[in-house]
């Protein structure tokens, strides 16, 4: 019994952190992913909304 606690607290550890890392990453990779398929040239910026 205490493999699967610790299976089910792993798994839900995972369902959580790894998207939350991939939204404060986004910055990083989102550029580079639209690059693939973007023309040679085309600039991406993302800013920072104001409030």
């Amino acid at each position: 019994m205490k493999g699967k606690y610790k299976a089910a607290i792993a798994l839900v550890l995972v369902l959580v952190l790894l998207p939350l890392t991939l939204l404060l990453t986004l910055t990083h990779w989102v550029p580079t992913l639209a690059g693939i398929w973007l023309p040679v040239g085309t600039r991406i910026s993302l800013q920072r909304a104001r409030t």
